[in-house]
């Protein structure tokens, strides 16, 4: 802009040589020829760096508007970074400061990526100056973002005279949207309201200064770090190193490998699980009241798995396999349970490779579930799959029948996408079979249940919690281990 502006003066003090010259006027033309050459290649050999934008080191870099014509802006070097601040003087009530844009390949925008990012800004706010508010707000129209509200912040806890920094933390959705792809159009908004009360322009000793606007990112945490966070009853990475598994939490829940270790491969993080044979190999740990329904009314567990294959080879008459499960065997300690279907089952119609999530009276017998039911052909050998079952008697949905008596209901998500159970009820509900949980002392097995199916591919990451997941901690979850947030949907199938 600045550049434009200097050969618009380069062609006017030509013209005016050329107009103003008697005889011959070559070296007038030629450079009114010059300017006009420069105007076409200047802006592009010399663009604003992003950095220099967003670190404040020009005022070329800004545009101030406001309603006084008294208020301006200039470089000063009181400043926390670079060689240069802005500074913002005779501002009326309100003014707004808007960047040039900015590049996605600014170092300033490091980290813009990670889960809890927000942007920095310093600013030194003059004495008695400390009242009103900044809002920041973004514009990346590349990236479908216009004039995007980030947040605002109070000037009444900040001191005067001094730089402080102040944050805006960055909506997930913005994230999101700056994260999916290069631009080279982002725009920043500040808007500075100020409360003047004699209707008059700020003397202009009182100057604003600003610094160094940058993306203050936390290095993302690890998925155990994620899920420890969010005090699980008991946590395994299920990684057979030796015979015995460890349990995270400190909570004391060895388990054991039977019948032989495991394979072992890798996680999308690259962390380790065991990769079960389907014939034999499973996890044992003891029972806990830790992990049974009624010790809080709320049980979530979670589990990744990786089907080698999707048509299980020692399946159950009914065509499925369990992955997990505390039915060890089955009357009279029966509790839940965690299964997937084969690609072929023994129903009609054929419902392939759902996952489900089942509850039980301690005789077994007929359980209520939650059913994930993939789309044909969704589901792929050897990829990994993120699933949360859910349990609780404090609530139930609307449509659930005889709540007084069998309360309670059932959840179920896949890869971070939630069943629908309104396109399924009365299942998700404890009343759809009687079932009221009762805690007994059957052993948590990973890789099976009753040791009557046996689940072939790899598990990891178990972990069992006293309360419901949100949705919110089920999506980071899967977003630290894949780096993705999920997308999908269900109805009467799913999809993502």
């Amino acid at each position: 802009m600045l550049y434009n502006a200097a050969v618009e003066t380069m062609q006017c003090t030509a013209l005016k040589a050329l107009l103003t010259r008697r005889g011959p006027k070559p070296i007038a033309l030629a450079l009114v020829a010059m300017a006009t050459a420069a105007a076409q290649i200047l802006p592009v050999l010399l663009p604003m760096p992003s950095d220099s934008i967003m670190g404040f080191e020009t005022t070329a870099g800004w545009i101030l508007t406001s309603s006084s014509p008294f208020a301006g802006v200039s470089s000063t070097t009181v400043r926390t970074q670079g060689n240069f601040a802005l500074g913002l003087v005779n501002l009326p009530r309100q003014a707004t400061l808007t960047s040039l844009p900015v590049a996605s390949t600014a170092s300033a925008l490091i980290g813009l990526e990670n889960t809890g990012a927000g942007f920095e800004v310093d600013v030194m706010l003059p004495r008695a100056g400390n009242q009103g508010s900044l809002q920041l707000s973004l514009s990346s129209p590349s990236r479908g973002l216009n004039n995007q509200l980030i947040s605002q912040v109070d000037l009444s806890g900040f001191r005067t005279g001094i730089y402080s920094t102040m944050g805006f933390p960055i909506p997930d959705t913005v994230r999101s949207a700056l994260s999916g792809a290069p631009f080279q159009d982002l725009t920043f908004k500040f808007v500075l309201s100020l409360p003047i009360t004699t209707g008059g322009p700020i003397p202009a000793q009182r100057q604003y200064l600003f610094d160094n606007l940058r993306v203050h990112s936390v290095p993302p945490a690890t998925y155990d770090q994620i899920v420890l966070a969010e005090r699980p009853v008991a946590f395994w990475d299920v990684n057979p190193q030796n015979g015995r598994e460890k349990d995270l939490t400190g909570h004391g829940n060895i388990g054991t490998y039977q019948n032989g270790l495991p394979a072992v491969v890798t996680m999308p993080n690259g962390d380790p699980a065991a990769d079960f044979n389907g014939s034999g190999q499973y996890l044992e740990i003891s029972s806990n009241p830790s992990f049974s329904i009624p010790t809080t009314g709320n049980l979530t567990w979670e589990a990744w798995i990786r089907p080698d294959i999707l048509q299980f080879p020692d399946e159950t008459p009914d065509g499925y396999v369990d992955f997990m499960g505390k039915c060890a065997t089955y009357s009279p300690t029966c509790e839940w349970e965690s299964r997937m279907y084969s690609a072929r089952t023994h129903e009609n119609p054929n419902r392939p490779n759902r996952v489900s999530a089942y509850v039980y009276n301690p005789p077994a017998g007929l359980g209520s579930g939650a059913n994930w039911q993939p789309a044909a052909g969704l589901l792929l050998p050897g990829e990994w799959l993120h699933v949360v079952g859910e349990y609780t008697t404090r609530t139930a949905p609307s449509d659930c029948p005889d709540t007084a008596t069998y309360p309670g209901s059932i959840n179920i998500w896949v890869n971070g996408v939630p069943w629908n159970q309104l396109a399924n009820a009365p299942t998700g509900c404890m009343s759809q079979y009687r079932v009221i949980p009762r805690a007994n002392n059957s052993p948590l097995n990973i890789g099976t249940m009753a040791l009557d199916s046996y689940f072939k591919g790899a598990i990891g990451k178990v972990a069992i919690y006293n309360y419901l997941l949100t949705q919110t901690q089920i999506s980071n979850h899967y977003e630290a281990m894949t780096g993705k947030q999920p997308q999908g949907s269900c109805s009467d199938t799913c999809s993502f």
